[in-house]
């Protein structure tokens, strides 16, 4: 995807995230409950993942992730073009130990809050760069 692809996605999955959350707070049924927290984890993930796709594709060679194990190459190899240096560990540890249990089995509410910060801080990286 091209740069402003990277950006107006990362914006739109974040903004959805964001009004999902508005119903989690609001939600008595735990079992919708738990369902908002996944689509809204997903959602910020994924702003995550094109806010850093984005600082990628504005690099003088641009590089571009095709999985989430090339991306943690990249963000290694690239740390020095984002402001936030904690992104590239805040990424390690989301992408291995929260992601999946967040994103796909709504566990843990501090897991999802972390995945929530970690998207927060991303789309501060890209609102920087921008």
């Amino acid at each position: 995807m091209k740069k402003e692809q990277h950006k107006i996605a990362a914006k739109k999955h974040f903004s959805i995230a964001k009004e999902i959350d508005k119903d989690i707070i609001s939600e008595t049924d735990e079992d919708i409950k738990l369902a908002l927290i996944t689509v809204s984890a997903q959602n910020y993930f994924y702003a995550a993942i094109n806010a850093v796709e984005y600082v990628f594709a504005g690099l003088k060679d641009p590089v571009h992730s095709n999985d989430h194990k090339s991306r943690t190459s990249n963000l290694y190899s690239n740390t020095q073009f984002f402001k936030n240096k904690e992104i590239y560990f805040d990424y390690k540890t989301i992408n291995i130990e929260t992601r999946r249990q967040v994103a796909y089995r709504a566990a843990n509410g501090k897991k999802y809050k972390k995945l929530k910060q970690f998207a927060e801080k991303c789309m501060e990286e890209l609102n920087e760069q921008i």
